[in-house]
């Protein structure tokens, strides 16, 4: 069995539909096995054009398996009635009447934690808001991996380090720190460093998607933090970016291996 990790799907009913698509893809199942959990890491409305479809596709697969979605600062951003820019004018009236779907927005936790599999996922950091500050923009929804630590208006940016530290300190030893909220996506170990390029690559195709994925096998006493990227680009596409991202952590030969997958139409 795997786990499926997207984020950032923003309102973009085709790219979740693709991804479901890829992950549900008989050749894709024989070799990453079958999906048993959704992790949806935040971001789920805004940018978009589709939020009501892509919150009713969540719940009708919470009937099938679970699944387990976060808050993202672009949920917290559509509660709370902040302008978070990004959004034109289509994707802003799509969003204008959120009443069907604002339970399932207030509903939702800024983390999700697995102490048996050592698993912490957020939207954007794992650093526990009180220990930096009073400020909402401390908050883990608003958190991004950086070089430096530093606040500004778009939120907290917190280095790797600072991240596999903390995390540590709090929960332990050989966590995989999950997130997205930044778009592209990133992969790095606290022996390491930057994984992206020690990482194995291959391509293949799935369900009429030119898929490429990255990929490394777990080392239990390693901790890691893996950002997914983008799963929803289509509020993006005005500025060239077209692909779809999501994350897989499964199985073989009795170990465990975490991906990062992109892909775009076969033409």
């Amino acid at each position: 069995m795997s786990v499926l990790v997207i984020s950032d799907v923003h309102a973009d009913i085709c790219a979740f539909e693709a991804i479901l698509s890829i992950t549900t893809d008989k050749r894709f199942m024989q070799k990453y096995s079958e999906v048993e959990m959704i992790l949806n890491l935040g971001d789920t409305v805004e940018r978009g054009y589709h939020p009501r479809e892509v919150i009713d596709k969540l719940k009708a697969l919470e009937t099938k398996l679970p699944v387990i979605s976060l808050r993202g600062n672009h949920d917290e951003a559509l509660l709370l009635d902040r302008p978070v820019s990004g959004s034109d004018m289509r994707s802003r009236e799509a969003h204008a009447n959120p009443t069907a779907y604002v339970s399932f927005l207030r509903a939702l936790p800024d983390c999700y934690l697995n102490r048996a599999n050592h698993v912490l996922a957020v939207h954007g950091g794992p650093i526990d808001p009180s220990v930096l500050g009073n400020d909402w923009l401390y908050g883990r929804s608003w958190q991004r991996i950086s070089s430096r630590s530093y606040l500004d208006a778009s939120g907290y940016h917190y280095t790797p380090r600072e991240a596999f530290e903390h995390v540590k300190q709090t929960y332990g030893a050989g966590y995989v720190i999950l997130c997205g909220h930044d778009h592209d996506e990133a992969a790095y170990s606290d022996r390491l460093g930057d994984l992206l390029k020690v990482m194995r690559a291959e391509q293949s195709r799935y369900a009429g998607y030119r898929v490429t994925s990255l990929w490394i096998t777990r080392d239990p006493s390693t901790s890691y933090l893996v950002r997914v990227g983008i799963a929803g680009p289509e509020g993006y596409h005005r500025v060239g970016r077209e692909r779809s991202h999501f994350g897989l952590m499964w199985r073989h030969n009795g170990r465990e291996r975490i991906g990062l997958f992109s892909f775009t139409p076969i033409p």
